[in-house]
């Protein structure tokens, strides 16, 4: 499952929460994103810090199945107002930021999941 959740300055804007179930579509978002990973560079800056202070979507991975209670997958994906793109394996406590924020890979992402 894929939880889609538009942040602003900290806060939850609750009406933009969507769950994608289809393994189909999360398949092709995490494809993209490994078909692109030459796009990337390691984000060494506490991400705490832009999340605190910008608005964003975030994008996150679970694991199960339908019915259990749903735990954190491997992945999780920031796509920020700015263009910028940050995505972070949850496994290995690293995060990568999109070395050219006006690529397509976002609008890539952006239209996967429906959002603006």
């Amino acid at each position: 499952m894929l939880a889609v959740q538009k942040i602003e300055k900290a806060t939850l804007v609750e009406s933009s929460q969507k769950f994608v179930t289809d393994k189909t579509n999360i398949s092709s978002i995490l494809n993209a994103f490994e078909e692109n990973t030459d796009q990337f560079k390691e984000y060494t800056d506490p991400i705490s810090n832009k999340l605190q202070s910008e608005s964003y979507y975030s994008l996150a991975f679970f694991k199960g199945k339908e019915n259990e209670t749903p735990q954190k997958g491997t992945y999780a994906i920031h796509l920020f107002d700015d263009d910028t793109m940050i995505f972070t394996d949850v496994t290995k406590n690293k995060s990568y930021i999109n070395q050219d924020p006006n690529d397509d890979l976002l609008n890539i992402f952006k239209n996967m999941i429906s959002i603006p």
